[in-house]
């Protein structure tokens, strides 16, 4: 991986930093149109291009089809109420600097989410303290113990959202993680099919759902 403070140090485009020297570097005019100013645009080009990559490809991250954002969260309603299906708020961060080890676990829960009810992406950095100003019991649950601290992590509730049915710490997809979320959306049926029921879920610390009189 090129180093920043070796981008700066190299006395030509190349040397010691990992990048091919540039082709012509020894020719006089060539060294005319470098120096003076032209090494130094040439290396914070390069470095703000190395630094907006990340940022490029953040921002332009699309939802799975199926998947609301917060801000869509009354059309997210209304589908789960007119589908029989949970509303699960999928905390997690899709752009920053823990978009890229966050995203393929979040997807994941997406996936596994979507027979059972409609996701709706909460975005760590923009969405928490929205969430949780408006929909007190969602942001309580969210920053639980029991959903754990790092992310995604998930929080299942009724149609109306006024009853947490199910939550689910970071899973790894995988063989631990399928088991979990096949228990998870066990348990949200099983309220689905008898609302009197309240279901909670563990899956920090057991990996299996329990219900709570």
């Amino acid at each position: 991986m090129l180093c920043i403070k070796q981008l700066f140090r190299c006395p030509s485009l190349g040397t010691g930093c990992g990048l091919r020297r540039v082709r012509g570097v020894g020719n006089p005019a060539h060294k005319a149109g470098l120096l003076g100013g032209g090494v130094a645009r040439a290396r914070w080009a390069l470095l703000a291009g190395l630094l907006l990559v990340p940022l490029v490809q953040a921002e332009g991250f699309k939802l799975p089809v199926g998947v609301y954002r917060l801000s869509q969260l009354d059309a997210a309603k209304d589908e789960a109420a007119k589908n029989g299906k949970a509303v699960a708020f999928v905390l997690s961060e899709l752009k920053g600097k823990g978009a890229k080890a966050a995203i393929p676990n979040t997807l994941y829960a997406f996936n596994k989410l979507k027979g059972v009810c409609v996701p709706v992406s909460v975005d760590y950095l923009d969405d928490l303290k929205t969430l949780g100003e408006k929909l007190p019991l969602l942001g309580k649950a969210l920053t639980s113990d029991q959903a754990g601290k790092t992310i995604p992590r998930v929080v299942a509730t009724d149609p109306e959202l006024k009853r947490v049915v199910a939550i689910v710490s970071t899973m790894p997809e995988g063989v631990m993680g399928d088991g979990v979320y096949a228990d998870a959306c066990q348990q949200i049926q099983d309220y689905l099919k008898d609302p009197a029921k309240r279901v909670s879920f563990d899956a920090a610390r057991k990996g299996k759902g329990k219900k709570n009189k």
